[in-house]
């Protein structure tokens, strides 16, 4: 595919580059790079070449006007197959100045091997490009075998300056984008020669740093010279792009070669310069303590990189690292790591010695307070030991701690020891006086009460474990009868003295509860046994008490049913009960919690009454049945109101009967009833006639009476009755009877009376007639009023009728003159007849005629003169050879010429009498001169001629002014000319100005100077705070502003960090120097950066109103932990505290003491903080801060409780968490909920809403040391759900169905919970198909836990659908066709007219039509039936016979005028075959139709109808003479000094028929004739005959004289004029002129033109004629462009004794050009498949020009193996190329691949490149098979490879059998004993079929031509005569003519195409076996 593209690619580049449109970069000594591996060496050489020899000689240089040619070599071409070149495409480029190639001759065609054709194109318009495509099927050979080197191609050209060697290499290169390519497809590496080419060695190594020499000597070179012999060579210099980085860098390397420099850009990898080592050259201190910092100071690292370089380093890190502690274990006797960029160095060892640490001692006495204590210890190193142990106790008792060294070997005690030292500290019991808290009253239970009790030291309580308990007696009832009594336990944190405590025993208290269940309404009190009871005392009375509201403070009444105040309830309601116990015994009275119960509602039905009236009447009394009631009930407990939406007037129908009811104690449901209204009858009295009924109507053939409706009035509203009206009979009449019948009355609420009709008169008027196509012929002035008329019919009658007309045949018109208006014409009175014509009127046709204008003979328009384009039109006078109609004549349009050239422009000829005479328009040949722009001068300079950057051109006040070759001058207006607009560069001294004129530039030039623009830095300004407070960061200032010439800006001194005072000051850099320059003035001056000192600051969260807090008893605090400060080390703070109130302030550390609920005031201090040097702080003293501490007893435990929101929603439930900030391992979490029940639970961590209302939740925390609690307020919302009422669908007439809903958009319910909702529709049975909303609604206050939200759904009443078993349709009668859709009325039986509509199908044409019934309404479904349409009857009018012009025929013409078609219709009348009486011209001539013709009809519509045959008689009509075509005037030229007669023949008449007889009319001359001839001329029998006068001086020389000769032929012809023009010269004509050269040419060749005769010595030059074809000639030239058939004049200028002289043209015809290739195809590989599969594409095909290709059979054509199938290529230029075809056998029968070749039935014909399908294949078989070629390889025949001579003989010689010659004597040089062909060129010697190139050789290896075997072959045949072989490119003289001739005769070749041989090609190896396979085969 890629390599069609490439040729289609470089096809289109060689279009580009002819049009002067392309242009591409070049490149010389440089590669191209390709998708292989090979490199192919190109090299340019030049040689002076010698047409007549053929012979190449090597140039060095060229000379100016010299011939050469350029060779393109290459070498290096790999020999195997698959790697070897077959094809290139080349864009070279060359120099213009130096090269002019031209488009055609040697340029075209040269190539070294004859196989690899070459397609050259060049461009001469500056370009400079030439485009070269090669291509081979085998790859570049010579005899058979794939060569190495050579030449691609040569090009021709001649040097249009001299060039020398250093400007010869660069003459001719080649474009980047040219390729090479083998038979994969892949592109070679291309290098041009001679070519420097630098490489990058694998062992080279770049860095960054490295320098241009440096690089140049790392890299090494190769340099190929022209041959393309590589030398290694080394790298004069290297130039960087830019500089080098890591990563690819393309760096430009140089080499000189014999003072020619070579650059060639290589792609270098630069390594990043590595780091290699690093290593420690100052060492640190080494010796340390353990845990002392490491100190790197003074350290210094030095790094060294690949390429050598080293620096001291900073930004190294080091393990450990400085400031790190170290220790013995890690770092005694190891070094400091240090490492950097992943190399590593060491310091020398480091010498770690153990930490000498004092031993702690236990200190201080202890108290038991509650909480855990820890004891002090004296001592320092606190950092170096751990104690372990009971460091902390809270309990008295005594405690053992030990401390033990961290690290033993890093640190001893001061004793030098290591051993853990023991520490003992003991905790004091705290002695109390406990009290015990009340114990609260007992209830008696029948055995000793031991009641809980609490003990406290004051506020604290004691735990079980502080004291022991015992009790008293305990049992017996009593006050103080109860005792408990404490000790202190043993080992206690307690001791104190034993303490009793008493408490009352009291009676048991009285329990009851109650549940009461729910019951349905009975009519009777609501039961006790429906309450259970609960109580422990069971002999105890109960009573009930009834409430209506649920905190039991209303008692039941009456109104809830109840027999009194407080008693049980009958009525349905929710109630409240509670129960009481009186007191008695052991036990107290009691009374139960309140319990509810709901009585509810009982079901009751009530259904609506059905009911009957009429439309129209007033509503019945609507009521109701009940059914339902319990006891006593009857409707007096319902309140119900049945009620219906109907009111008197509403349409008839049915209507539902709604009833509403409500009852106190019944759930009631309401049933619908229906009330039924019937249509009310009307009745004949009920119609009268609508006022706009016609009282008559037009005849129209039919009896019926259209239009007709009736009224009927019902409540006052008149409404239209359509119906049917019919007459007795169709006749024309007045006061006929009509009856109308009434359609049905398709009202809702009225319907007519069956067989309801009504009478009344009216009548039938005549109908109107027209006449069309009655027509005037329209005619040109002619000064008479008769007018000739033509056909003529009846238009409106109905086709049934019998009327018919006469149609008049002439008329005249009142004048004569023309007239753009059609005027009338009177012709008379048509009359009608027949039948039927009472029933018509006819209107009189209004005719008319349009009289046009005459146009005027103007004869021959012509000027001679001379104008410029400048010239005014106006002022050209044209003239005219024929001035019959007076008028005037000039050229089109104002103004001047406005192009240049012979050219046509148009005239225009007014007449005088334009009423009856046209305009004539026209085109006269004008040679117009161009009056060219010859200079331009700048006359005035511009008013500014000094400007400053970046100014532009400004050419105010200059006036330029131009001169034109007529001389002519005039200023040009400044925006006409061309300027630089550009900025202009500083330094500039002038400005080109241009003026283009038609085409034509001319440039001046103005002097100017142009100064650096200035730049102002006045914008630029320092910020006005430059001040800047320490804070630890760097500080900077820069300059704001903006100038857009500023490139950068640089600074100094405008950074710092540390407190001073700083300059700093700013440079500029632009970014156009060359063109501006700074304004001193403007430039900013230093600016002084100041750093100034920062206040230290302390800052603290513990103030007086937030103190931080301290528990009690001994706590710590570090008070460093409470302050912030802005800079330095909180180490550095100190403290103080006037009062502590027991605690104690040991430097930062606050203890607390026993006393709480204080607060201290503590003050801090911090100095000042100096940060880079001693000498000025950064930061000054702070001012002193007091923070506040308060000592606590019990801490907030801060609780923090997530998880619980404001609202909840019902079924919700949510999981809290909580957190405390202080707590304990006794720490109890607990939640509450009030109220207890019915709005939420807590179940543990989990709260879930369980009733909508309101509820606390509190969370309490509480341990011995913490306490803390959070409260909620929680409202439960109802939930939201979305119920829908479900849609649901019937058909009319159907019961509804269930109505049922559902949840929606994911609503659900909790639980089992079930909503109480509503739901009903309005529809019923008798509902028409429509969507009825079904209503849900909520049962109010019945689901109180849910905002319910319905939607109501559709109930959807579909139309029933009929089919064609539940319709009758009544028959239809039969239609007449009317050309318009026919639509008869349509009834069905036992449906209203409302319940359907009809539709129409195929209801225009003759034939079967379609009504369709379409129910509707209540109904839906379709039911047809069919009607027939029959023909309409046609009739024929007008018929008339038509003039005619004679013809020598008596054939006539018959016209007439169909009548009856629709209009619109697509009918044609066709008349029958007529003749006149004879064929003479004549007028009313008898015309007759010929025995039993008849007139026809066709057309699309013709099937609509039928014809009824005109009479017909006595037709006339006119045979006008004919014109004739005038003979081609002539010119003939005579000397003056030719006194003899002279005759001269005319051309032939053309027109005249056999009949012609030729009569001479009159032979006149012009009027100067008389002193020129001797005898006057005369004309006999097609000749003139003429005589000059003796003595003609020079005044009759160049004078013309005309002979005008006037001929006619009889009176069936014109007469016709004939002019002889004899031109009188002082010079005698030259001999006749000829064209002899070819006249058959191929499309893009290039002919050499050649004529023969003539006289003299004047130059010969041709000219072309384009017809089909084009061409284009240069010199002897002819280029053909276009197929098709030119013409071709020889024309040879006149000298001093020979006129001018010119030869006939003679036609050549331009043959389309063969394309040649084949197509792309995707291969068969199965049976079965088609062509379509085998998708044949000329994408990835050879064809040689765009096109398109296909099968010859159809895609869908199955694939039969072992099949050839035909292709057709066609190309896109189908005016330029032939199709060409091929074959392909798609699929073979054995699964193998297929190669494009034919293996031979023997091992010696084996060739893959040999196919059955060429024309060579039997040929190649018989040579091989008889021994005359074994072919080019053992797979290969090369068949399109070119024959040398050797070779030819060759086979000429085994053909004959190998015959040994008879002589031995070898007369050529190069011919030598052994070589192969030795033999055969002697026996071709001595037999006469070669004699040699010359003498003494032979050129076996020179190609031979087609010509050149054939005449080898006639020879060897005995030379036999032939005649002439008709080839155009074999001339009757050349040396193999008759063998040519021969070879044809004998079918041994039948030429190239077209009756072309191509004598000249090379003969290929297929041809040649081909040629003796014909000839001995």
């Amino acid at each position: 595919m890629r390599k069609t593209m490439k040729r289609v690619c470089a096809i289109f580049l060689a279009l580009m580059m002819l049009m002067g449109t392309f242009s591409v970069d070049v490149f010389a000594g440089k590669i191209i790079e390709g998708t292989k591996k090979d490199k192919l060496y190109l090299s340019w050489k030049y040689y002076s070449f010698d047409k007549t020899s053929k012979t190449h000689t090597e140039v060095q240089a060229l000379e100016e006007g010299a011939s050469y040619c350029a060779q393109l070599l290459f070498s290096n071409n790999p020999t195997a197959a698959e790697d070897t070149v077959i094809g290139a495409d080349f864009l070279c480029r060359y120099d213009t100045a130096a090269v002019n190639i031209p488009n055609t001759g040697d340029n075209t065609s040269k190539s070294v091997f004859t196989s690899l054709p070459v397609i050259i194109a060049a461009n001469n318009d500056g370009n400079g490009s030439l485009s070269v495509h090669i291509g081979t099927t085998s790859g570049i050979e010579e005899y058979g075998e794939i060569i190495e080197s050579g030449v691609f191609f040569e090009t021709h050209f001649t040097a249009q300056k001299a060039v020398g060697k250093t400007e010869l290499s660069n003459l001719f290169q080649l474009a980047q984008n040219s390729t090479v390519f083998d038979v994969n497809e892949k592109d070679f590496t291309i290098v041009e020669a001679p070519v420097f080419i630098a490489n990058a060695p694998s062992d080279a190594t770049f860095y960054p740093s490295d320098t241009e020499e440096a690089v140049a000597q790392k890299l090494t070179g190769t340099f190929i010279d022209a041959s393309g012999t590589s030398t290694d060579v080394s790298v004069t210099s290297v130039t960087f792009k830019d500089a080098l980085t890591a990563g690819e860098n393309m760096v430009t390397a140089s080499y000189e070669y014999e003072g020619v420099t070579y650059t060639c850009d290589v792609t270098i990898n630069v390594t990043a310069d590595t780091l290699t080592k690093i290593e420690v050259t100052k060492q640190p201190k080494l010796n340390y303590a353990s845990g002392e910092a490491l100190d790197l100071s003074g350290m210094v690292v030095t790094a060294t990189y690949a390429s050598g370089k080293t620096k001291e380093l900073t930004g190294y890190t080091t393990e450990p690292e400085a400031g790190d502690k170290l220790t013995i274990a890690a770092n005694d006797r190891n070094p400091v790591k240090v490492s950097y960029d992943g190399k590593t160095a060491n310091t020398d060892n480091l010498t770690v010695s153990a930490k000498v640490v004092e031993k702690p001692k236990a200190t201080g006495t202890y108290t038991y307070d509650g909480t855990a204590q820890t004891f002090a210890i004296t001592g320092s190193d606190r950092d170096y030991y751990t104690i372990t142990g009971q460091t902390s106790g809270t309990n008295a008792g005594s405690y053992e701690a030990a401390a033990s060294l961290n690290n033993t070997t890093e640190t001893s005690w001061v004793d030098n020891t290591k051993d853990d030292v023991t520490l003992t500290w003991t905790i004091n019991p705290k002695a109390i006086e406990p009290t015990i808290a009340d114990i609260p009253d007992q209830e008696y239970t029948g055995s000793r009460i031991e009641p809980k009790i609490t003990v406290k030291d004051g506020e604290t309580p004691l735990t079980e474990d502080d004291y022991t308990v015992s009790y008293g007696d305990n049992i017996s009832v009593g006050v103080n009868n109860g005792s408990v009594t404490i000790k202190a336990a043993e080992n206690g944190n307690y001791k104190f003295s034993d303490k009793t405590a008493y408490f009352n025993i009291v009676a048991q208290a009285g329990s009851i509860s109650i549940t009461a269940n729910g019951a349905e309404y009975t009519g009777s009190a609501y039961a006790e046994s429906n309450i259970e009871v609960t109580k422990n005392n069971e002999t105890a009375n109960v009573t009930l008490t009834y409430y209506t509201d649920a905190n039991a403070t209303e008692l039941t009444t009456t109104d809830s049913g109840a027999s009194s105040n407080g008693a049980a309830p009958k009525n349905a309601g929710t109630y409240y009960v509670k129960a009481s116990m009186e007191a008695s015994g052991n036990y107290g009275s009691a009374e139960s919690t309140v319990a509810s119960f709901t009585i509810t509602k009982k079901a009751l039905t009530i259904t609506a009454d059905n009911q009957s009236i009429t439309f129209g009447d007033a509503a019945p009394d609507y009521t109701f049945t009940a059914t339902g009631y319990v006891g006593d009930d009857g409707d007096s407990v319902v309140t119900a109101n049945p009620d219906c939406d109907y009111k008197p007037g509403d349409n008839a129908g049915t209507y539902t009967i709604t009833v509403t009811a409500e009852a106190a104690n019944y759930e009631i449901t309401c049933k619908p009833g229906t009330l039924t209204v019937a249509k009310k009858q009307l009745t004949a009295a009920d119609l009268t006639p609508a006022a706009g009924n016609p009282p008559a109507k037009e005849y129209d053939g039919t009896n019926a009476l259209p239009n007709v409706t009736y009224q009927v009035t019902i409540n006052g509203q008149a409404y239209t009755v359509n119906g049917k009206a019919k007459f007795a009979d169709k006749y024309v009449g007045t006061g006929k009877t009509v009856t109308f019948t009434p359609n049905a009355f398709n009202s809702t609420n009225y319907e007519f009376e069956t067989g309801l009709t009504m009478t009344f008169t009216a009548d039938i008027t005549a109908k109107s007639l027209t006449v069309t196509g009655l027509t005037a012929t329209d005619r040109v002035y002619d000064g008479t009023k008769d007018v000739t008329l033509t056909g003529g019919a009846l238009t409106g009658v109905i086709s049934s009728d019998d009327v018919s007309a006469d149609m008049p045949k002439s008329g005249k018109v009142e004048s004569a003159d023309a007239s753009a208006a059609a005027k009338p014409v009177n012709y008379g009175t048509i009359t009608l007849t027949g039948t039927d014509a009472r029933n018509y009127t006819l209107t009189q046709p209004a005719v008319t005629v349009t009289i046009s204008k005459a146009t005027p003979e103007l004869g021959t328009v012509s000027y001679t003169g001379t104008v410029f384009t400048s010239t005014q039109k106006s002022a050209v006078t044209l003239t005219r050879t024929n001035e019959t109609v007076p008028g005037t004549l000039k050229l089109d349009g104002e103004g001047t010429f406005e192009t240049s050239g012979e050219k046509t422009y148009a005239y225009t000829f007014t007449p005088d009498d334009t009423t009856n005479y046209e305009t004539v328009t026209g085109f006269v040949t004008i040679n117009v001169q161009k009056d060219e722009l010859k200079s331009i001068a700048v006359e005035v300079n511009p008013t500014k001629t000094a400007y400053t950057y970046p100014d532009k051109f400004n050419p105010d006040g200059m006036v330029v002014k131009a001169t034109y070759a007529s001389s002519r001058t005039e200023i040009v207006p400044n925006e006409k000319l061309s300027y630089t607009t550009d900025a202009l560069p500083a330094g500039t001294t002038s400005i080109t100005i241009s003026y283009t004129s038609d085409g034509v530039t001319k440039e001046a030039a103005v002097t100017i100077t142009v100064a650096k623009g200035k730049v102002d830095l006045s914008d630029y300004r320092w910020p006005e705070s430059t001040t800047f407070t320490y804070d630890g960061k760097e500080h900077s200032i820069e300059l704001t502003g903006s100038n857009e010439q500023v490139a950068s800006i640089s600074y100094t001194g405008n950074k710092a960090t540390y407190v001073g005072t700083y300059t700093a000051e700013a440079a500029f850099t632009l970014k156009d120097a060359d063109n501006y320059e700074i304004k001193a003035a403007t430039k900013p001056g230093t600016a002084t950066l100041t750093i100034s000192h920062a206040k230290r600051e302390l800052t603290s969260t513990a103030t007086e109103t937030n103190p931080a807090t301290l528990t009690k008893d001994g706590r710590t605090l570090d008070l460093t932990s409470l302050v912030t400060t802005n800079a330095g080390e909180k180490s550095e703070l100190t403290f103080a505290c006037t009062e502590l109130h027991g605690c104690e302030l040991n430097g930062s550390i606050l203890k607390s003491g026993t006393t709480y609920d204080v607060t201290l005031a503590i003050t801090v201090s911090a100095g000042a903080v100096y940060v880079n040097d001693d000498s000025t702080p950064e930061y000054t003293a702070a001012d002193d801060l007091t923070i506040y501490v308060t000592i606590v007893n019990k801490q907030d435990a801060g609780l923090h409780v997530t998880g619980i929101s404001e609202t909840m929603t019902y079924g919700e439930e949510t999981e809290w968490r909580y957190s405390v900030e202080h707590g304990s391992e006794d720490g109890r979490i607990s939640c509450a909920v009030n109220p207890l029940t019915g709005v939420l639970e807590n179940d543990l961590h989990v709260l879930k809403a369980i009733g909508v209302g309101t509820a606390t939740v509190t969370i309490t925390y509480d341990s011995a040391e913490y306490h803390a609690e959070e409260t909620f307020t929680i409202t439960v919302q109802p939930k939201a759900v979305t119920v829908k009422a479900d849609d649901k669908s019937r058909a009319f007439g159907e019961a509804n169905p269930e109505l049922t809903w559902s949840l929606q958009d994911g609503s659900s319910l909790v639980g089992q919970d079930t909503l109480n909702l509503s739901i009903s529709t309005d529809a019923n049975e008798t509902s028409v198909p429509s969507n009825y909303p079904i209503t849900l609604t909520e049962v109010a206050g019945a689901n109180p836990n849910y905002a319910v939200t319905t939607q109501n759904g559709t109930l959807t009443v579909t139309q029933k659908t009929l089919s064609d078993s539940d319709v009758t349709i009544n028959a239809i009668p039969d239609q007449a066709y009317t050309g318009q859709a026919i639509e008869p009325e349509v009834t069905v039986n036992d449906y209203l007219a409302d319940d359907y509509d009809v539709t129409y199908a195929d209801n225009i044409r003759v034939g079967t039509a379609t009504a369709t019934v379409r129910f509707k309404g209540n109904y839906s479904g379709t039911v047809s039936k069919t009607f027939q349409i029959t023909p309409k009857a046609l009739t024929v009018s007008g018929v008339a016979a038509s003039n005619k012009v004679y013809d020598g025929t008596t054939t006539a013409t018959i016209t007439a005028t169909l009548q009856g078609v629709v209009n619109g219709d697509s009918v044609q009348l066709t008349p029958p075959a007529a003749d006149f009486d004879t064929k003479d011209a004549g007028t009313g001539k008898a015309v007759t139709i010929a025995a039993g013709g008849s007139f026809t009809i066709s057309g699309a519509d013709a099937g609509n109808y039928t014809l009824t045959q005109p009479t017909v008689s006595n037709l006339t009509a006119d045979i006008t003479p004919a014109t004739l075509t005038a003979p081609g005037n002539q010119t003939v030229t005579i000397r003056n000094n030719v006194t003899t007669k002279q005759t001269v023949s005319l051309p032939a008449v053309s027109g005249v028929e056999a009949d012609g007889t030729l009569i001479p009319v009159s032979v006149t001359v012009s009027e100067n004739s008389a002193a020129c001839f001797a005898v006057a001329p005369t004309y006999e029998a097609g000749v003139i005959t003429y005589q000059l006068a003796d003595g003609l001086d020079a005044a009759h020389v160049s004078e013309t004289q005309t002979v005008t000769v006037t001929l006619g032929f009889g009176g069936n012809y014109n007469t016709v004029s004939y002019q002889l023009t004899i031109s009188i010269t002082d010079r005698q004509p030259q001999a006749e002129l000829t064209y002899t050269g070819a006249t058959v040419m191929t499309y893009g060749e290039t002919l050499t033109l050649r004529s023969a005769g003539g006289s003299g010595s004047g130059a010969v030059s041709y000219t072309v004629r384009e017809d089909t074809g084009k061409a284009e000639i240069t010199g002897d030239q002819l280029k053909a462009t276009q197929a098709g058939t030119v013409y071709v004049m020889v024309h040879k200028a006149a000298d001093a004794d020979y006129t001018e002289a010119s030869s006939s043209e003679v036609a050549i015809t331009i043959r389309k050009a063969v394309p040649t290739g084949t197509p792309a195809y995707t291969k068969i590989t199965s049976a079965g498949k088609t062509l379509a599969d085998a998708k044949l594409t000329t994408v990835g095909g050879t064809f040689s020009v765009p096109g398109s290709v296909a099968w010859e059979l159809p895609d869908t054509t199955t694939v039969v193996a072992n099949r050839a199938y035909t292709w057709i290529f066609t190309p896109g230029d189908t005016t330029n190329y032939e199709s060409i075809s091929g074959e392909i056998v798609l699929y073979n029968f054995v699964d193998t691949p297929y190669f494009p070749a034919i293996i031979g039935d023997s091992s010696k014909f084996n060739f893959h490149d040999v196919t059955r399908f060429d024309y060579f294949y039997d040929a190649v078989k018989w040579a091989v098979d008889h021994d005359i070629t074994s072919g080019t390889g053992r797979f290969t025949f090369s068949p399109n490879a070119a024959c040398t001579r050797a070779q030819t003989v060759t086979f000429l010689w085994r053909a004959a059998g190998s015959p040994r010659p008879v002589s031995t004597v070898n007369p050529f040089t190069d011919v030598h004993y052994g070589d192969y062909f030795y033999q055969a060129v002697l026996w071709a010697v001595e037999n006469g079929i070669t004699m040699g190139t010359s003498a003494t050789t032979f050129s076996p290896d020179a190609t031979v031509t087609r010509a050149q075997v054939v005449t080898f072959l006639w020879r060897a045949n005995g030379q036999p005569a032939a005649w002439n072989s008709g080839f155009t490119d074999v001339s009757a003289d050349a040396y193999y003519a008759k063998a040519v001739a021969w070879a044809l005769q004998n079918g041994i070749t039948t030429g190239t195409g077209f009756g072309v041989f191509s004598p000249d090609a090379a003969c290929t190896r297929a041809q040649i076996v081909t040629f003796l396979y014909r000839y001995l085969g």
